[in-house]
């Protein structure tokens, strides 16, 4: 049974914590298992195999980021109708947004799978990696309708300040996704193929686990009338889901001109370069599930008119992540080397070259964590109080520096250009949705 919880009484910091946790460790376990996918993979088919399915992130974000975000955007509604104590408006958006996602969902898996082929193409994918990337995402992006199910029973359950549940769908489908892994993967040999299988899969199992959640509150509950399509409100929700849709493509099209610089160096830096991205995405976790309850409690507090509570549960959030992205730094720095070694069984010296250069992106990373975690902050306060441009305008920030640092720096530094893109890209953002959030909460707080 689902529990909910009322964020709009209680202590800031405490409420905003308790309900990041659940979230931060769902997070660190998706990570975690994927971490075990690439480890799985690269020691059972190398060098190659790694670079296929890790050189696959930007396409990858793109789609799933676009499900993602859009169900969050969704999400950002019901907690207004939910902190308001409206069912009925509750209800009629959850409805609403269950059309918007299936018609959304198909769009999606279809234009995925129709421009694959020359998007790999445009990405200068080595011939070496090139079938294996392909195979391993056209089974990912089959998997889209699935992973739309799960984020958007996700949301809804969020919304209504149940975190417990979607970790509890993680950590199922964690537990399937490392079986499969192991099935298809070390004793069957299917490569990345194998992996791909088994994360759709798991996917599936998640979205059953929150789906039977998300059946159990009452107030969320729609019937057949509830299910009537209504324009005004699907057009609220894509106001609300579509800005940040859009924030995925843009941020995606600056990482995948990234990827086509990265790429032109061969697989071999490739791999290395790429490797990190999965630790990156570790070392995200903590700060996006940070940001993840900022929104929700930004959402309750907004529809409730407590902006007093708004402004006190930011700042402490923002203290609070500036900690913990230097505790993420720390064990990244200290753990980066050997954990890059271990997704990799090949010639020794190729082993080496590949870890020198993940480990250099790794200390790049690890010094400018703190502005990802703030970025998380400010965008998700921002998005809760239904300010969804400035998110926008930071993505845009994101592009213009990552595309002008790989445009300009490497031809002055070297490699370490392309290290720096992408922290460029999290600090010039952040100071951007600072900015905005604080313009915002103070005109919102004139009387």
């Amino acid at each position: 049974m689902a529990r909910t919880v009322d964020m709009t009484a209680g202590r800031p910091l405490k409420l905003i914590v308790r309900f990041a946790l659940p979230a931060a460790a769902g997070s660190l376990l998706q990570q975690l298992y994927s971490l075990c996918d690439l480890v799985i993979l690269g020691r059972s088919g190398g060098v190659a195999a790694l670079a296929a399915v890790s050189s696959s992130g930007w396409l990858d974000y793109m789609c799933l980021g676009t499900v993602i975000n859009l169900t969050m955007g969704f999400g950002i509604r019901m907690s207004h109708f939910f902190g308001a104590g409206d069912s009925e408006g509750l209800r009629r958006t959850v409805a609403q947004s269950v059309i918007l996602s299936v018609y959304l969902s198909l769009a999606l898996l279809i234009l995925s799978q129709a421009l694959l082929r020359p998007c790999l193409a445009l990405l200068n994918t080595p011939k070496e990696t090139f079938a294996l990337t392909e195979v391993y995402l056209r089974i990912i992006f089959g998997g889209i309708p699935l992973a739309m199910a799960y984020n958007l029973a996700a949301a809804c359950l969020r919304a209504a300040g149940d975190a417990r549940t979607p970790l509890n769908a993680v950590i199922a489908a964690s537990v399937c996704n490392l079986c499969l892994d192991l099935l298809f993967v070390a004793v069957l040999r299917f490569g990345p193929a194998g992996a791909a299988a088994a994360t759709v899969m798991s996917q599936g199992v998640s979205a059953a686990v929150c789906l039977r959640a998300w059946m159990g509150v009452a107030c969320m509950r729609v019937g057949r009338r509830d299910m009537k399509k209504d324009p005004g409100e699907m057009k609220k929700l894509l106001s609300l889901g579509l800005p940040s849709a859009f924030e995925v493509w843009v941020i995606s099209f600056g990482g995948l001109i990234v990827n086509g610089a990265v790429n032109a160096r061969g697989y071999v830096f490739m791999a290395g370069y790429n490797a990190p991205g999965r630790l990156q995405a570790l070392m995200e976790s903590v700060g996006n599930a940070v940001g993840g309850a900022v929104g929700t409690y930004t959402g309750q507090n907004f529809g409730a008119g407590r902006m007093d509570r708004v402004r006190e549960g930011v700042r402490k959030s923002a203290l609070t992540s500036v900690g913990l992205a230097m505790a993420m730094a720390a064990v990244m720095l200290a753990a980066g080397k050997p954990m890059i070694r271990l997704f990799m069984v090949d010639a020794e010296i190729l082993i080496e070259e590949v870890v020198a250069v993940g480990y250099r992106f790794v200390i790049v990373m690890s010094a400018a964590l703190f502005s990802l975690y703030l970025l998380f902050v400010y965008r998700s306060a921002l998005k809760g109080l239904g300010k969804v441009s400035a998110s926008f305008a930071s993505s845009v920030i994101e592009f213009v520096m990552r595309v002008s640092c790989v445009l300009l720096l490497p031809g002055l530094m070297g490699e370490w250009g392309l290290y720096l893109a992408e922290v460029m890209a999290w600090f010039g953002a952040f100071v951007l949705l600072y900015l905005a959030y604080r313009n915002n909460i103070k005109r919102m707080m004139t009387p």
